[in-house]
This record gives structure tokens, sequence and C-alpha cells, in this order.
């Protein structure tokens, strides 16, 4: 059975591990058991570690407002998604039922995480995906940022359902729509962001392992629960700003002001 993965997202060799700002304690992952790829990468984490704004001091005294405007960030990156609106947290899942011959290609790039999370990065129109897309009703043709919540009725880890997916044949997907919100007026410069922050270097995407203690994330969240970040979110777009977890990595060290834009799977 051939790889099912679009192979055109996800190409990006792993060799540079150079994204270590001041503000950052990072150091390499093992590997997985048993890499699964996310596209045509190889699976692999390549850099934890917390975020504690450009001060290492813990203080939670920091302003944060949620329609304070961002400063502008120096990175080539792609536009941000829209965000959706609160009503958008209970949209229904659905079952997408597919079938992948041999030699046929799925034709879907993944944001991969350690735990059960995993985002559609990107869809071939060419693919076993694109296909169905063309056929279905509107409401239940899968998009760029919907999450994968089982394959075949199991649930999981990321990766057993990657495994699932790769054995190809008939499969039942099951979607949930995107839920995302922006957390805006982050002030670096006046304390910590305490975000415990895992990527894979092929990924559109930041995962949140943790939100630490009296940080800014947790004085925002105390603030506005109705948008707080919580572990097993994706930050995928900062200032506006999306593009590989490379660039918002790279967003998140520098800028002095951060609207970080955060999604995860809507209620069934």
């Amino acid at each position: 059975m051939s790889m099912f993965f679009c192979g055109a997202c996800c190409a990006e060799s792993d060799e540079s591990h150079d994204i270590h700002p001041p503000i950052l304690h990072a150091e390499p992952l093992l590997p997985f058991a048993g890499d699964a790829d996310t596209c045509s990468g190889d699976g692999t984490f390549g850099v934890f570690g917390t975020f504690m704004g450009t001060r290492m001091s813990s203080r939670s005294t920091a302003s944060m407002t949620s329609d304070k405007p961002a400063s502008e960030s120096e990175t080539e990156a792609e536009s941000s998604p829209a965000t959706e609106s609160p009503s958008e947290l209970f949209r229904p899942a659905f079952t997408a039922e597919v079938h992948v011959k041999e030699g046929e290609s799925l034709g879907m790039c993944f944001d991969v995480t350690p735990k059960d999370r995993l985002r559609i990065s990107s869809i071939d129109d060419a693919g076993v995906i694109g296909k169905y897309n063309a056929a279905a009703p509107e409401d239940q043709r899968l998009m760029e940022g919907d999450f994968v919540w089982s394959v075949n009725g199991e649930t999981g880890l990321a990766r057993t359902k990657l495994d699932a997916m790769r054995a190809g044949g008939c499969l039942e997907l099951e979607i949930r729509r995107a839920h995302t919100f922006v957390v805006g007026g982050v002030e670096t410069e006046k304390g910590d962001l305490g975000l415990d922050l895992t990527f894979l270097l092929q990924s559109k995407a930041v995962y949140v392992e943790q939100v630490l203690s009296d940080s800014l994330v947790d004085t925002h969240n105390s603030r506005h629960p109705e948008r707080a970040v919580s572990a097993n979110d994706l930050i995928v777009a900062v200032n506006g700003q999306s593009g590989s977890s490379r660039d918002i990595v790279r967003l998140m060290s520098s800028a002095k002001v951060l609207e970080l834009t955060v999604t995860r799977p809507s209620e069934a």
C-alpha cells in the first residue's frame, strides 16, 4: 500500500534546529516510536521549550486586552485563517466515508500532536479526499483546519489515527470543525508568556503542552474564560500571520505585542 499523504507541503528538511531565541529554553525531543509521516516528513518533534516572555522572572500583572492591535512582524508568511464566532463551538461532527485503493493518495497533510489532536493542514484536490469533497454536500466537505477525531470508530493518539489511515481500504473519518479564537494585546515585555510548547518543523501549528500559572496567558484566561487557552490547543497564527511552525515561533519570539490565533476541535 502506497503512502497516501500528498507529499507537497511537508517536505522541508528537519536538519535546521536554529530556532533558539533568548526567551526560549529549547531542547530536542526523541522521535515517536514508529514515526508517523505528516505528509512526507518523518513525524519527529523538533523543538520543545517554555516561552517565558522577554523576562525570565514570573509576573502576572501585565495588561491583556482582546482588542488591542498587535505589532507587525517581519516574516514571510501567509495570512491567518479567519476566526469563527463562539457559536461555531457547537457545530456537530460528521463522518466522511472513503475508500482508498492500492496506489491511491488520500491527499491530505496534517499537523500532528503528541496526543490526540490531528489537524488537516492542507488538502490536495486530486486525491481521494478531493474527489470525495466534489461529490459531498457542502456541510460535509473536509476543509483545511478541520480535525480528524476518529478513524473507523477509534480515537486515541494522533499517530495511531495516522497509522489507521495509512492502511487504506474503507475508512470512516469522524471530522470535527475547528473552533478558532484570538487572544490579543499580549505585551511580552510586562511578564512571562507562560506557554509550554511543542512543534514539528514541518507543521503549520504549534502545540500547547500546558499553560503555566502566574503568567500572561494565565491572567488572560482568568479574565476571558470564553477565550481561555488550554493544554492541547494549537496556535496557528501570530499577529495575523500564519506559515510554518518555525515562522510562528519566530513571531512569538520577536514581537513585543502578540495576537495569538488559537484553534481546537469544536464540541460535537
